[in-house]
C-alpha cells in the first residue's frame, strides 16, 4: 500500500523522508504552475502553508506542507496539497474505503480504531457519513432477508440487511 502510493505520488513530491519505527512519511511538494481561476494568469509561489499529517493507511501517516500561491493581480492566495487528499482532510479517501470494508468484515469500531490509531469517534463518523443503497434489480425471484439490529453505546443504532441466498449486505 506505502509502496503504490510513493509511486503514485512521485510526479508530486520530490523529498522523502521515512521514519520506519512510527510509519511517518514526511516529504516536501514539488512546485509547479496554478493559474489563478478568477483572472487567468500565473500565480507566484507564495510560501508553504501549516504542517499536515494526514492517515494514509493502517497507522501510517504523510507528513507535508501545501504550497500556497498568489495571484499578483487579485490577490487571492491558493494552497496545493497531495492530489489523494482533499482540502482539510485529515485521512485520504483510500484510508477511508479500506475502514468500511474492515467494518464489513465484521471489526469492532474499538478494533479498526486501535488498528488505524485514530480514535473511536471518529470512526463512528465515518460510518455515518458512508450511505449506500440497495440494488433490488439484482434480487430475482424470492427475496430471503435477514435483518439485524446493533446498538452501539446507547441510543446510536446500526441496521444491516442480509440477502440470505447471496450473503451479500
Amino acid at each position: 500500500m506505502l509502496l503504490t502510493l510513493l509511486k503514485y505520488l512521485k510526479h508530486y513530491i520530490e523529498l522523502i523522508k521515512l521514519e520506519t519505527s512510527s510509519n511517518i512519511i514526511t516529504v516536501r511538494l514539488k512546485k509547479r504552475k496554478v493559474i489563478c481561476e478568477q483572472c487567468h494568469i500565473k500565480m507566484h509561489f507564495h510560501g508553504f502553508a501549516r504542517q499536515r499529517k494526514v492517515l494514509i493507511g493502517e497507522s501510517s501517516w504523510i507528513v507535508y506542507r501545501p504550497l500556497r500561491y498568489i495571484c499578483p493581480r487579485c490577490r487571492r492566495t491558493k494552497a496545493i496539497n497531495i492530489p489523494s487528499v482533499k482540502p482539510k482532510a485529515r485521512i485520504t479517501e483510500e484510508c477511508k474505503g479500506q475502514i468500511i470494508k474492515a467494518l464489513k468484515y465484521r471489526v469492532s469500531i474499538n478494533e479498526v480504531a486501535k488498528r488505524y490509531g485514530i480514535s473511536h469517534t471518529t470512526v463512528t463518523r465515518l460510518l455515518r457519513s458512508y450511505n449506500t443503497t440497495i440494488d433490488w434489480e439484482k434480487f430475482e425471484g424470492d427475496l430471503r432477508l435477514g435483518i439485524d439490529e446493533h446498538s452501539f453505546r446507547g441510543y446510536d443504532m446500526v441496521t444491516s440487511v442480509r440477502g440470505l441466498t447471496t450473503h451479500t449486505q
